[in-house]
């Protein structure tokens, strides 16, 4: 074992002078411990032990932490001894925690280390990721064919109690799907820091999609009168104000009871929320990431996914090899999450059946925003309406012998 020498009184000193009283924990004549805490995911000690013949010789030093990667500390522990050695001779311990504080302190990108690697992992060959770590900002370059998308997530200093900040800045996507995975985004922040995982948030995402799928598809059942009857009793409420509507207080009475159902209809669609995404069981722990799951998502299961995705009623490309031509094809994601050309399922639902429909790709329910009950109910009619047209054209052709 190596023989422990002192620092000198004055170098302690000057150490002293250059932190904040709370960092140092212990100073003796042989050693100094240095906590540096800035977050929960910004913490380090830091043990530094003089040689007997200090500083003719170099430190011994220890790093200690519970949130940064072993892979981080080895790389800082290396870049201490390196500065030592260039110090020898000199105030090695003051040049050490000097660059330790100034590492820890400007340094937000510390926090995600190990997410940053997790997502240097995932990118393709064409992607790029910078990072710029005192303003806590990590750039993304992404690149798949003609298309490219460019964003940052910006890590708050006390990441994780507070969820990165993802910002979109160039691209050659349609708009609208930049919005869509912007709100999905916002959605995920809010899943993430109640500690949901990425993979339970998507599969829940999925079973939410399916029962909004069903609800547009399926014929009324038992579960649905409570609703149909609550409905017609706030209509016949609505008729019977509708036909007094002279009358002002009865005016009045009319918006009230529209605004109340408003705001019942709202609480019902978050009470349904809540039961699906059921927090109870969750850890209370706050040293949730939400750097990588981010992320991860608006590469994997965002860009490059849907870059590659193909519609199998028309054996093409959802997006175009053009970038130029993507707000002019024209292509729909349905609630199951399969992407298809929107003129594909036009043409597929333009003859029967209407009804119990099935996505061609994963045999769940076909169903949308734009393709609903509304929609298939429509279609019918227009079927029923060019049934007649055609059968009257025949009964013509017959009677004058075409």
């Amino acid at each position: 074992m190596s023989a422990i020498g002192s620092f000198p009184l004055e170098e302690v000193e000057e150490v002293k002078a250059l932190l904040p009283s709370p960092f140092i924990s212990v100073v003796e004549p042989d050693v100094v411990d240095v906590h540096f805490a800035y977050s929960s995911q910004r913490k380090l000690r830091v043990a530094i032990q003089a040689p007997s013949d200090y500083p003719n010789s170099s430190l011994f030093i220890d790093l200690y932490s519970r949130s940064l990667s072993d892979n981080f500390l080895k790389k800082l522990k290396d870049l201490m001894k390196a500065k030592v050695k260039e110090t020898i001779g000199g105030k090695q311990l003051l040049v050490v925690v000097h660059m330790v504080f100034i590492m820890m302190r400007d340094n937000i990108l510390v926090a995600v280390s190990d997410e940053v690697q997790l997502i240097r992992d995932i990118l393709s060959e064409r992607d790029e990721l910078k990072t710029l770590n005192k303003k806590g900002i990590v750039k993304l370059s992404l690149c798949d064919g003609k298309y490219f998308l460019k964003a940052s997530a910006k890590v708050p200093s006390d990441y994780p109690l507070n969820a990165v900040d993802i910002v979109f800045h160039k691209h050659n996507l349609p708009d609208y799907l930049i919005k869509l995975v912007q709100d999905q985004v916002v959605s995920m922040k809010y899943l993430l820091m109640n500690g949901m995982t990425l993979d339970k948030i998507l599969a829940k995402e999925k079973l939410l999609e399916e029962k909004k799928a069903k609800k547009e598809t399926k014929a009324v059942d038992i579960d649905d009168l409570a609703d149909m009857k609550r409905d017609i009793v706030f209509l016949k409420k609505l008729g019977d104000l509708q036909k007094e509507t002279h009358v002002k207080s009865l005016r009045r009475m009319k918006v009230r009871l529209v605004k109340k159902e408003t705001v019942l209809e709202q609480q019902r669609e978050e009470e349904e929320e809540r039961e699906m995404y059921d927090f109870s069981e969750l850890d209370t722990d706050m040293n949730r990431p939400t750097f990588f799951p981010l992320l991860q998502y608006i590469i994997v299961e965002f860009f490059h996914k849907l870059t590659h995705e193909v519609c199998i009623l028309t054996n093409t490309k959802v997006l175009p090899d053009n970038p130029a031509d993507a707000s002019l094809s024209g292509f729909e994601r349905l609630y199951c999450g399969c992407w298809f050309q929107r003129k594909a399922i036009r043409l597929r639902l333009k003859e029967p059946p209407f009804t119990n429909v099935k996505c061609p790709k994963c045999k769940e329910p076909l169903a949308s925003k734009h393709y609903n009950v509304d929609y298939f109910k429509g279609q019918q009619q227009r079927h029923l309406l060019r049934q007649r047209k055609k059968q009257e054209f025949d009964e013509v052709s017959d009677f004058l012998g075409i």
